[in-house]
């Protein structure tokens, strides 16, 4: 399971005794911030971050054992190496296991994450090698379905253009919303982008660069 901490804000553990007010548990160790497991802890059941997890919010139907009646959140196990692509196809979906499945991701250089029809983006602050490459921009442009490929910005700008057009096409948005730093801008520039690119293959023309820099410079 996972419980509470007040620096990392949630850690691994397993859990050793448990009642109605506290539960005694063994940290499980994390290289990536240096946590060395072993080390037992009390965890005080009534805390507000396990209150706010379990009013509504990750103990259902699937969670059983000791460690759902003490209330705390569990751990999805066997998970692949680069984490899920999509947070729904968890079978416990709670805030720490959000939060643990973005930061594998994020560690492996995989910034973007679904979550059902919703991309889930982490500024990774380095430039990453093919993430925006021309295939990538063609591959989810022809595909019929862009939200069934791996989770990409792209997907949005391509389901965006498709919704545009046919017979029931519509007016379509995109919400590009996060904290200062979080690389909103950037994301923004590269949906744009890929919309031009979009626009320029679909009109049988060779992709018009001047169409894609009018497009950033706006």
């Amino acid at each position: 399971m996972y419980v509470n901490d007040e620096v990392h804000g949630w850690l691994k553990a397993t859990l050793l005794r448990v009642n109605a007010e506290t539960a005694e548990v063994e940290l499980e160790a994390d290289d990536v911030i240096g946590i060395a497991g072993g080390e037992l802890r009390s965890v005080d059941m009534s805390h507000p971050d396990l209150m706010a997890v379990n009013d509504g919010h990750g103990v259902g139907a699937k969670t059983s054992g000791a460690a759902a009646a003490a209330g705390l959140p569990l751990q999805n196990l066997r998970l692949p190496a680069l984490g899920v692509e999509d947070l729904s196809s968890l079978g416990f979906l709670h805030a720490p296991a959000l939060l643990f499945t973005v930061r594998t991701r994020h560690l492996a250089q995989q910034p973007y994450t679904w979550s059902s029809n919703i991309i889930i983006s982490v500024n990774p602050y380095e430039e990453l090698a093919d993430l925006y490459s021309d295939e990538s921009k063609t591959a989810y442009a022809l595909a019929k379905s862009p939200s069934e490929l791996p989770p990409h910005i792209y997907a949005i700008s391509a389901s965006a253009y498709h919704g545009l057009g046919g017979e029931t096409g519509e007016n379509q948005s995109i919400l590009v919303s996060g904290e200062s730093g979080a690389g909103k801008t950037e994301v923004c520039k590269q949906i744009m982008a890929h919309l031009a690119t979009i626009a320029s293959a679909d009109g049988g023309r060779k992709e018009d660069n001047s169409i894609v820099t009018k497009v950033l410079e706006s």
